[in-house]
């Protein structure tokens, strides 16, 4: 069983963990093994014991309480740390060319 933190409007899932309690005294949702909490005022919600299928993630999935379900307005955002790396190769690549008298 898991607890799942979701937007209180779009019911889109922030969050799944293990052990998020409701901690009024850190005025959120409080992930203990991450030392992390999600404050009231994010207008969040949380549900706990939740069975959480396989194949679900957080931003790509809904969750209504009951119904785990594709996100629709979900967009794929890039790893902006893969693109440096793989822009940084090219550098590197290009450098060495130069440095050996390539044109």
């Amino acid at each position: 069983m898991k607890g799942l933190i979701v937007d209180s409007t779009t019911n889109v899932i922030y969050h799944i963990a293990d052990n998020i309690t409701n901690d009024v005294t850190k005025g959120g949702y409080y992930i203990s093994s991450e030392n992390l909490v999600y404050p009231y005022t994010l207008g969040v919600t949380l549900y706990e014991s939740a069975i959480v299928p396989s194949d679900v993630a957080i931003q790509t999935h809904t969750y209504d309480g009951t119904t785990f379900t594709k996100n629709e307005n979900y967009e794929k955002t890039f790893d902006i740390e893969v693109v440096v790396k793989q822009q940084q190769e090219i550098i590197d690549r290009l450098l060495i060319d130069s440095l050996m008298g390539g044109n």
